[in-house]
């Protein structure tokens, strides 16, 4: 899975320049590795995708986590009021 920090073009390192347009934007590419005009790191849109749909999927998740806390508050507070 790719990592969710982009990385950043070492302007110490050999770098190579793009010319052409390109759909993502690349200006740079050092290590295999694309890079825009001010050196951030440009991703394929496929691992784009993977990483939006992992937030995504996170985000479902603790929203799922937050609910049951909640539905398992309720359950004993009515236990508890059954209990008198």
């Amino acid at each position: 899975m790719a990592t969710a920090e982009p990385r950043k073009l070492n302007r110490q390192k050999l770098y190579g320049e793009i010319y052409g347009e390109l759909p993502n934007l690349a200006r740079y590419e050092q290590d295999g590795v694309q890079f825009d005009a001010q050196g951030r790191e440009v991703r394929p849109l496929a691992e784009v995708e993977e990483l939006l749909a992992a937030e995504a999927k996170a985000a479902q998740i603790e929203e799922e986590v937050k609910f049951n806390a909640e539905v398992e508050k309720r359950v004993a507070e009515r236990l508890k009021e059954k209990a008198k």
